[in-house]
């Protein structure tokens, strides 16, 4: 058995020397191999009536533990993986001796805080096995009186009931202690009292019993013969008022039972909607079609409740409403960052205009009552604010506002995905110079307005237009006077477009105009007006006048020209060259190809070919 750590103590016989009935099992835990074969002899040469094992770190010891039950485990206070502690809750009901080095008083006195029955302080000569069998013997019978001194108050304190005697004329003779402090008094001032001073029933079954201080408590009597010499009567009250209370307690937990399926319910429900919010979220293509779905999911979410979405301004510093819901939507329209204190503060702020408390500025117009702000950011950027009021005052409960904060947080992702999209987008279809589309964007833009026009049989004109002598203007004044002159001409280009068109950097200083919906007659005249608006331009860079420039163009229509983008555009180009070999700062339009066919036999534009007639 000794040293076989792994095998479970009620399969092991007993040590050497020692008698088959063993008085004591003990666990000897010790890493010390020659502590251990000490033992080991002390054992065999005193004869003593030990079935034990041996142990040599916390993990065997566990598994001792755990495999059968010890009267004692005698074990050193520091082991190779652990300590005394780390197996002493392990113990079940074993008296624990436990043997720290000399100077370890403190380890002693927590071990014996811990639940430890004694210890021993271990020397160089190991002289604390000469008393360590009768510190087990005495740690043993202490344990054991411990533990009969515990079932013997456990078996006293679990007698509740209250019980007296009282004789033929109805006096108390006896009274326990759980009597007294039920009904409060001491044992004394009960004896030779009427049992009336109990309560006026004295009838078996439930009734009120009258405390010292004449209050009542609901009780459950029972009474039987005392004997039959002095006509005694044993009456055993028995308090119903926990009960009772247990009825009350499970009314009212029936109740709250109710209410919680009912918010359980309602929190599902809110998942539900968040899940699907959080769907249409993700497919959205523009910011705005995110505010609708934020603001119909918000209504449905908080159906009797008021509120509105801001989404911070492109120009920076303010907030601008972008979406609404509810009865009455107040508030302003549009909002700077001081006037809201969950902006001040980055955290959701909670305003009642009925309180002295801080509240938001841009409540100052709106109705009494409870309001809330909720600051929407992604990655330390502020991109909204949710504001909700309560209809009658009545603040909304914790889960609403946490489902308030997650509408907050799916939206604030979206918006910001969304930015970024857009961003990125801007990036792959902008001039990184001028802001104008590029050419990326002309092809897919011009075939997209080209399936449109054929489908509806509308026209489109394009509208080629080149710088003439910019290579001059680049020699003259510079690279950075030349790049100054095709943001100026930019800019004019996209306030005198309509809406629709668009405007795009071919390449160099070439830009192409696309003009949905405009025939090429009415586009020659536009470019007409765009060349003579071009040529009273001013142009300077950092303060130094570069005089006026000219341009040509050259323009071409659908179908007159071609029914493909790459066809349009190379007419339109043919127009522009004819411009510059007839003297440039001129409109030119394109000849009409000969042999085109009539509206309805142009075919629908998949792709860049230039369609042949036959």
């Amino acid at each position: 058995m000794a040293g076989e750590a792994d095998v479970p103590q009620s399969e092991q016989p007993a040590g050497k020397g020692v008698p088959a009935a063993a008085k004591y099992r003990v666990l000897f835990v010790e890493d010390d191999r020659v502590d251990q074969m000490a033992f080991e002899r002390l054992v065999e040469k005193e004869r003593l009536p030990y079935e034990y094992a041996i142990a040599a770190s916390v993990s065997e010891a566990l598994k001792h533990l755990r495999a059968a039950r010890f009267d004692v485990v005698v074990t050193d206070f520091s082991l190779g993986d652990g300590t005394a502690f780390d197996h002493l809750p392990f113990a079940r009901g074993a008296a624990v001796i436990v043997v720290t080095a000399a100077g370890n008083e403190e380890v002693a006195v927590q071990a014996l805080r811990e639940g430890a029955s004694d210890y021993l302080t271990k020397d160089a000569d190991r002289n604390y096995l000469r008393v360590l069998p009768t510190t087990i013997e005495t740690a043993v019978r202490r344990r054991r009186i411990e533990d009969r001194s515990q079932m013997l108050s456990q078996a006293l304190e679990s007698i509740h009931d209250g019980v007296y005697i009282t004789d033929e004329a109805n006096r108390i003779v006896y009274a326990n202690d759980s009597l007294c402090r039920m009904c409060g008094y001491v044992p004394a001032a009960l004896l030779g009292q009427d049992a009336k001073i109990l309560g006026e029933s004295q009838t078996e079954g439930e009734l009120f019993c009258r405390r010292s201080d004449g209050t009542r408590f609901p009780a459950l009597l029972s009474r039987s013969a005392a004997g039959p010499a002095r006509g005694g009567v044993v009456h055993v009250v028995h308090d119903i008022t926990q009960q009772k209370r247990a009825e009350e307690e499970l009314r009212q937990a029936n109740q709250a039972l109710r209410r919680s399926v009912s918010e359980l319910e309602s929190r599902n429900r809110d998942s539900a909607l968040l899940s699907e919010m959080g769907e249409m979220l993700q497919t959205c293509q523009t910011i705005e079609e995110a505010c609708a779905v934020a603001a119909h999911s918000a209504q449905r979410l908080f159906p009797a409740l008021t509120g509105a979405l801001y989404l911070a301004s492109d120009t920076g510093g303010g907030f601008e409403r972008a979406a609404e819901w509810g009865e009455s939507p107040s508030g302003p329209r549009g909002l700077a960052p001081e006037q809201c204190w969950a902006l001040r503060r980055g955290r959701p702020h909670v305003s009642d205009t009925r309180s002295p408390g801080p509240r938001c500025q841009h409540l100052d117009e709106a109705p009494e009552g409870w309001h809330i702000c909720v600051l929407l950011a992604a990655s330390g950027e502020r991109l909204s604010i949710i504001h909700l009021q309560t209809g009658a005052g009545t603040p909304l409960p914790g889960a609403k506002q946490r489902v308030l904060e997650t509408v907050g947080e799916h939206l604030a992702l979206a918006v910001a995905n969304l930015r970024l999209r857009e961003h990125l987008r801007g990036q792959s279809i902008r001039d990184p110079l001028t802001g104008l589309f590029n050419r990326r964007y002309l092809e897919e833009g011009l075939t997209r307005e080209l399936l449109g026009a054929s489908r509806e049989e509308h026209p489109l004109s394009v509208v080629m237009l080149d710088i003439d002598h910019f290579k001059r203007v680049n020699d003259v004044f510079g690279h950075d006077a030349g790049d100054a002159v095709l943001c100026q001409l930019a800019a004019f280009l996209q306030q005198q477009v309509r809406k629709g068109d668009f405007v795009c950097r071919y390449g160099g200083e070439e830009i192409v105009l696309v003009f949905p919906g405009s025939p090429s007659q009415n586009t020659a005249d536009m470019a007409e007006k765009l060349r003579a608006g071009i040529r009273a331009l001013r142009m300077e860079h950092r303060g130094q006048d570069l005089g006026a420039i000219t341009v040509s163009l050259g323009v071409a229509g659908f179908p007159d020209h071609g029914a493909t983008a790459e066809a349009l555009v190379r007419s339109a180009d043919t127009a522009l060259y004819q411009a510059k070999t007839q003297g440039r700062d001129r409109a030119v339009v394109c000849v009409p190809a000969p042999g085109l066919r009539p509206w309805a036999e142009v075919p629908h534009l998949c792709s860049l070919k230039v369609t042949q007639t036959e």
